[in-house]
């Protein structure tokens, strides 16, 4: 345990032992309600959920539920998963390694905060979020609670009586976020899917969801007009570049910088004689996004070509669980200029203009109560605390972690790497242990996969290439034998459980193929991880497929001084030096890998906390123009209306038209001269955010400069919607 470890571990021994405690009285008001009939149990519970939130009714809601589990599920809760469960209900973090049974936990959180309130139960996939939902809805039943889930495809009238209708929903971020941001958008109040308050949010995977993805702007957008000709030409340009000469990639900060030589050489291939002049400011942007999409993104690292039936697509691969995220697209015309790399087999599709939009960060900070689970919390504990004012409180585990780590081992290049890799596997698959080979892309997976069938060991892979296969292929890893090569896809949302151990949750396995079920306990899955990732909870978290419930598992570690984390870091030459002579298996490769790790973890906290910075300024705005656009939607009177358009110093003659048809002219004209004049602000405000660095004076902050542009592009903002309202009046009559 590190230092970091030790204090976390001391700030939050008294969460631990008030927990601790709790399950004590808990365990003895359970022996009592076990000797209860199924109605009694009922009653007491509907005779307790309108008390107000204390101790006292913490501990009969728990002991309520743990006898419920034992009667519905056939499960005897673990008293660490009881802990968990109060952590989580006191609105905090709790740190739980994998396969301690996360599922159970929620159980206790969700229901005791459905007494006061709706509760969003928050999964990383659509996949988890229906798996859970089948799987726990009979508790809730017992209880008189109603459970749904909220799949993103959902049309407008089956998410108002989800809304309306159901105490618990379970379903993913990004679903919760878009219905909110279209209720936001509706011409008319009967078009809301309304939401209730956001009293509680109950989110798996916390750190992958509020860090890792917290600073991802989720985006309503409409379609741009395509501008195929110059996106063409630009990229063919930048593909006659040649490195070093007239380019240079900086791969620690993922840029492409020009050289004078590279710039001479553009505006002879695109007939500019001034790349840098103000009426190029377009191109030039074009240029830049060319040189990063040629240049720094990898196919099969960053994206992938896909065909979802209609057609070969473009897709972003999640870096930090290995899948395809194919309803989103890379902003500011990256996303085009990677189409027109590969435009022999890809269109170009248009670039999206933003109609609304807002963070993870922002929307979650909007409920009332968080709490989360996830195995890998402690190195985000800081930020938990400053940017949702989340505790991270660490679970101990239900038996003794057994499972053999060993050390690192690093070598000077891949194809040694490789070597040492194939030699592990053949020593396990000779014993018949199942292997899981955990790969940073598509592109290494593929690599050990060619490796092994040079070898002729038969083995399948797992990566953004066969996501339709993935449940197969991981409900069949664990066997004798088998050895599965995948991304980061297996390391979050794979359970991993024992045939010895499986008991009642096999029929979750049997129903929906989420576990990798481990034929022969003295056979542990043994995970060989090739590569280290920038972020650390992600190797946690592939280490933690392996070694349940103390159970056995082995882990190694094998990398080469030619990985990505190694060449995109300031400490390269430190790392040559290092590995010059020999290649080195011993506690200082650790050593070093955390400090790379730690690096890239400030790197992206500060990326996150600008992000955040910035998005604040942009959530005053919102949240005025959401309140007031609100205001209208809700006016029913022409006096309402004819105050708002006086306010606008607008004025609209129609006598001649009824009450009802007055009061539908002016609400149209007012909701969509505010949306119109919207979706321009949002705009500029991008453009002011991309060129804040040359637009802050020399000693200025950033920050601040923004503000006080923003402010300004606002106050200008409410002026235009009075000259497109004032515009239509006059074009009408």
């Amino acid at each position: 345990m590190n230092i970091k470890d030790k204090l976390m571990s001391l700030y939050s021994t008294a969460d631990r032992e008030r927990a601790k405690a709790l399950v004590a009285k808990i365990r003895e008001q359970e022996s009592i309600y076990s000797s209860m009939s199924d109605i009694e149990l009922k009653t007491a519970f509907q005779a307790i959920r309108n008390e107000v939130d204390t101790e006292h009714k913490k501990i009969h809601v728990f002991a309520l539920v743990t006898v419920a589990i034992q009667r519905v599920l056939g499960l005897s809760p673990y008293d660490v998963q009881i802990q968990g469960g109060i952590i989580l209900s006191d609105g905090k973090i709790a740190e739980m390694k994998t396969g301690e049974g996360k599922t159970l936990t929620s159980l206790y959180p969700i229901i005791y905060n459905a007494c006061s309130g709706q509760v969003h139960a928050i999964t990383v996939n659509e996949y988890l979020a229906e798996r859970d939902k089948k799987y726990l809805a009979p508790v809730y039943s017992f209880f008189g609670l109603k459970s749904a889930f909220n799949k993103q495809q959902s049309s407008q009238y089956i998410k108002k009586t989800i809304y309306a209708e159901n105490d618990i929903i379970y379903g993913i971020e990004s679903t919760f976020v878009f219905d909110w941001l279209r209720d936001q958008m509706v011409m008319s109040i009967n078009d809301k899917v309304i939401q209730k308050p956001f009293h509680f949010a109950n989110i798996d995977e916390v750190d992958s969801v509020l860090i890792d993805n917290g600073r991802t702007p989720c985006i309503i957008g409409g379609e741009k007009d395509k501008d195929v000709v110059n996106i063409i030409n630009v990229d063919k340009a930048v593909k006659q570049l040649k490195p070093t000469e007239d380019y240079i990639v900086d791969t620690q900060y993922r840029n492409v910088k020009l050289t004078d030589d590279g710039i001479s050489k553009l505006e002879k291939l695109l007939s500019i004689e001034n790349l840098y002049s103000q009426e190029h400011i377009y191109i030039m942007h074009l240029v830049q996004q060319a040189l990063i999409a040629n240049y720094v993104f990898k196919l099969d690292i960053d994206y992938a070509i896909k065909d979802f039936g209609n057609g070969m697509q473009l897709v972003i691969i999640d870096q930090g669980t290995g899948r395809i995220m194919a309803d989103r697209r890379y902003n500011q015309g990256l996303h085009q200029a990677l189409e027109a790399k590969h435009s022999d087999q890809v269109s170009i599709h248009s670039e999206t203009v933003t109609i609304a939009s807002i963070t993870l960060q922002n929307f979650f900070r909007m409920y009332h109560k968080l709490a989360g689970m996830t195995g890998t919390a402690l190195e985000e504990a800081d930020e938990f605390m400053e940017v949702y004012g989340l505790k991270v409180v660490p679970i101990d585990t239900n038996k003794p972690v057994i499972r053999v780590d060993h050390t690192p081992e690093l070598y000077k290049t891949k194809t040694e790497k490789w070597g040492r890799v194939l030699g592990l596997i053949k020593q396990y698959h000779e014993q018949d242990f199942p292997i899981l080979i955990g790969t940073t892309s598509v592109h290494d997976s593929e690599v050990v996969s060619d490796i092994l069938t040079r070898e002729h060991i038969r083995h399948e892979v797992l990566n953004a290439k066969q996501d339709a296969k993935e449940a197969e292929i991981v409900a069949l890893a664990g066997k004798l034998g088998n050895i599965t090569i995948a991304t980061n896809m297996a390391g979050r949302g794979t359970d991993i459980v024992p045939y010895h151990y499986c008991s009642s949750l096999c029929i979750v396995a049997d129903l929906l193929n989420v576990y990798i079920l481990l034929e022969d306990k003295d056979h542990p899955l043994v995970v060989i991880q090739t590569e280290m990732n920038e972020n650390g909870r992600i190797d946690r978290q592939l280490r933690g497929r392996s070694g349940r419930q103390g159970d056995k598992g082995i882990t190694h570690t094998i990398i080469s001084a030619e990985d990505s984390i190694f060449t995109r870091s300031s400490l390269t030459d430190v790392l040559k030096r290092i590995v010059s002579k020999q290649n080195i298996t011993s506690k200082a490769t650790l050593r070093l890998i955390k400090e790379l790790q730690t690096e890239f973890a400030g790197q992206a906290s500060i990326s996150r906390q600008n992000a955040l910075k910035y998005d604040d300024i942009i959530r005053e705005q919102r949240n005025k123009f959401y309140q007031s656009r609100d205001n209208v939607l809700r006016y029913n009177t022409v006096k309402e209306l004819d105050e708002c358009l006086a306010k606008l110093d607008v004025q609209i003659n129609d006598d001649y038209l009824s009450d009802v048809e007055r009061v539908i002219i002016r609400k149209q004209l007012l909701l969509s001269a505010m949306d119109f004049c919207w979706v321009q602000h949002l705009e500029k405000l991008e453009s002011l955010k991309t060129g804040i660095a040359w637009r802050a004076r020399s000693g200025n902050n950033p920050i601040l400069v923004y503000q006080e542009e923003a402010q300004i592009l606002y106050d200008n903002f409410l002026s235009e919607i009075s000259l497109v309202i004032d515009k239509a009046v006059k074009g009408a009559k």
